[in-house]
């Protein structure tokens, strides 16, 4: 016994094949004979939602260079000169990703912390040279 009448538009039992589905017009179920399928497939043929986007990831770089920077704390400002230099690397293949890559900021503030610690250390340098 057909447990949806109404889904088909014959009064008996329809052949076998995808028919439009009464409560959601953009989607059909399909009959195979003796049982409806739980799953829908679009009217249309294609998907029914526009997709996800392409898969973006984290620049390593770019935590690198937001680490070496931090640690260049500790360092007296020798690994924040790495860290700037991969501020910098990080910035340019993460621009040239088409949106693949993220971690701009991260960047960005590996370049901060590493310029302004660096300029620190030479202020100091500077200063102990003075007196």
């Amino acid at each position: 016994m057909d447990p949806l009448p109404g889904w088909y538009p014959e009064a008996q039992s329809p052949t076998p094949g995808w028919y439009p589905d009464p409560q959601h017009p953009a989607q059909m179920r399909y009959w195979d004979g003796e049982v409806w399928t739980a799953s829908v497939a679009p009217a249309m043929g294609g998907p029914a939602y526009g997709g996800y986007g392409p898969a973006t990831e984290t620049n390593g770089l770019a935590i690198a260079s937001l680490v070496c920077s931090i640690v260049g704390v500790a360092a007296c400002g020798v690994t924040a000169i790495v860290g700037v230099v991969l501020g910098h690397v990080a910035r340019r293949q993460i621009r040239e990703s088409g949106g693949r890559q993220t971690g701009e900021g991260l960047a960005l503030a590996g370049l901060i912390v590493g310029y302004l610690l660096i300029s620190l250390v030479l202020l100091i340098v500077v200063l102990a040279i003075a007196a």
